[in-house]
């Protein structure tokens, strides 16, 4: 008796605890992620880079793809884990199309990572041949490509995902079993996980070794932006590293311990981990503006010169009206 009684505090505790993990770190990636992919946007956009480079087009569009996976995604998940509001249970048609969204976002995003990491293997080749291989034309048919290919993939979200009422509360899941265990063994470790870190760890260790061969009079017959662009290909990989390989972990340990008896406080404690790297993962989302600011000098000052130029736009657009007002009420004086 007294040891129920014990544990039942610990576990109300343990929940406590899920929540604010949930909400603190929830708000942190949310407000860094839109912020950062925000500024990330309007960077590569302004300079234009991604019209005639393969790399920064993946960079553009990822990051895209991660202010939506961040808005969507992260904003679900403070809502449900935080304050115990699902959003996806709030309508039919919400539910379908949130959970479609989600993995749409997540995996393009993922995709133009792992684009990224192979075209800056291609451009630190001394091959002439493979460097050719790097043309922005062939990034837009992959981009395109993928999209569709996601789009596809995602449909059965939307035709298998439904609202299911459980006592006075409303979910939204699916109850077919073969497609509970396509998306937990196939999706959730191996496309979300799994195949991305082998892609970029494998491309990155091999752009590596490329610049390791590549003699002086090679380096500088790089362009100065492909030369940037390779640096922030290599830092995905530490990116993904730091953030994918912890969820892959936890994914795996979720598996093989799924059919052993456990206890309700290790069921607790084993949900708190859950909450904890189900937001962690979004990281990988959230943080490339700032690892991009820490590695590249040149990309800094070039967040400093657009953001400085956009500033100076907003300050003659508000100048102007000021003047045209003076202007007015000088005439009006003129002809009193």
């Amino acid at each position: 008796m007294s040891s129920s009684s014990t544990i039942t505090p610990a576990i109300v505790q343990l929940q406590f605890i899920s929540q604010y993990i949930s909400m603190t770190l929830g708000f942190i990636l949310l407000i860094s992620g839109t912020i950062g992919n925000s500024i990330n946007t309007i960077v590569f956009f302004k300079l234009g880079n991604w019209k005639h480079n393969a790399c920064s087009l993946y960079i553009f569009v990822k990051s895209l793809f991660d202010l939506f996976l961040l808005i969507i995604g992260v904003t679900n998940q403070i809502t449900r884990l935080g304050f115990n509001i699902d959003l996806t249970a709030q309508s039919r048609v919400w539910c379908k199309l949130a959970i479609s969204l989600i993995n749409i976002t997540f995996l393009n995003s993922l995709t133009c990572m792992c684009l990224q990491s192979i075209d800056a293997y291609f451009c630190s080749s001394r091959s002439p041949t493979w460097r050719q291989k790097s043309n922005v034309r062939m990034a837009r048919y992959y981009i395109v490509g993928f999209l569709f290919l996601w789009i596809c993939h995602v449909m059965p979200y939307g035709i298998l995902y439904n609202l299911l009422t459980k006592g006075s509360t409303s979910i939204c899941t699916t109850i077919n079993p073969n497609f509970v265990r396509y998306n937990t063994y196939f999706v959730n470790l191996c496309l979300y996980a799994v195949i991305p870190i082998i892609i970029v760890t494998v491309f990155s260790f091999l752009t590596y070794r490329n610049l390791r061969t590549l003699t002086t009079q090679d380096r500088h017959s790089l362009s100065t932006l492909t030369r940037q662009m390779i640096s922030l290909a290599l830092l995905q990989v530490i990116t993904l590293l730091v953030f994918q390989v912890p969820y892959a972990i936890v994914q795996i340990y979720s598996l093989v311990t799924m059919n052993l008896a456990k206890s309700t406080y290790r069921q607790a404690q084993e949900e708190v981990v859950n909450y904890f790297f189900h937001g962690y993962v979004y990281g990988t989302f959230a943080c490339s503006f700032y690892c991009y600011c820490i590695v590249s000098k040149r990309f800094r000052k070039e967040v400093f010169d657009v953001l400085r130029r956009l500033s100076s736009i907003r300050r003659r657009t508000q100048v102007i009206p000021i003047i045209q007002t003076i202007e007015l009420r000088h005439q009006r004086t003129i002809q009193l």
